[in-house]
């Protein structure tokens, strides 16, 4: 199985290394309107309540919009390479952007829902007299040991859900039932490639955290490597998609 997975993987980076320019061609918009989102929204800054920009929601949506149409994008080409760019939202890119928003406001719910007694366990630190770095401290070893199964939980829904983009792009219809019911069975394999497939975003991370300095370059590397994980994700859905639905 190890073997087969790690197969699976490297296919994946093959075919986006052969795939790089025409993607890049595809996403390169996206990518753009997604960075001056981010920028406006000031997100990778150390903010305070006081600090946060007027833009901050504008440009929050900015990005999100961005990136879920690029996603759309980018499964488009893999699917029809000679379908080009789309500059212009069809109605069929707002039913992708539409289902994904629910998806990750359901995975949300269900992921944040565990934590509510861990919440009001904390209130009383809440109370107390606490100075900001101590109730982070406070709030950090009380929620430290959840984060594996926190991190564990979202990454195994997600991959319950990994058919749904592939079929949007191909407008079928409940695309949701239909992914949890063709990957029961797979989710060992399927979460081992996922985190494979993270791998951009946690190494863009670590570079733009030593880049904080110099914050545009820092979230330009940031958002470079969190698009790349969107693209191998993107391919990822394709073959699976191919095996467990085609």
């Amino acid at each position: 199985m190890v073997k087969s997975v790690l197969a699976d993987l490297l296919q994946v980076y093959r075919k986006l290394y052969q795939q790089a320019w025409p993607l890049l061609q595809v996403s390169a918009i996206w990518l753009v309107l997604a960075l001056v989102g981010q920028l406006m929204s000031g997100m990778g800054n150390m903010m305070t309540p006081e600090s946060v920009p007027p833009t901050a929601l504008p440009g929050a949506i900015v990005h999100v919009l961005a990136l879920l149409i690029g996603w759309y994008s980018a499964h488009r080409y893999m699917i029809n390479p000679a379908a080009g760019v789309r500059l212009v939202p069809a109605p069929a890119v707002m039913r992708f952007v539409g289902v994904q928003v629910l998806v990750v406001a359901l995975l949300t719910l269900v992921v944040l829902i565990p934590l509510i007694p861990l919440m009001i366990a904390a209130m009383p630190a809440l109370d107390a007299q606490l100075s900001d770095a101590e109730l982070r401290q406070a709030t950090d070893a009380a929620t430290r040991p959840y984060l594996p199964l926190f991190y564990i939980g979202t990454i195994w829904l997600f991959g319950r859900l990994l058919l749904v983009a592939p079929m949007l792009v191909r407008d079928q219809t409940r695309p949701m039932r239909q992914s949890w019911r063709k990957t029961k069975g797979h989710m060992i394999r399927l979460f081992v490639l996922q985190l494979g497939v993270m791998a951009p975003a946690w190494v863009g991370a670590e570079l733009a955290r030593l880049l904080l300095p110099v914050h545009v370059l820092s979230v330009l590397v940031g958002l470079v490597g969190v698009y790349l994980t969107v693209l191998a994700y993107t391919q990822l859905a394709e073959d699976e998609y191919a095996k467990l639905a085609g």
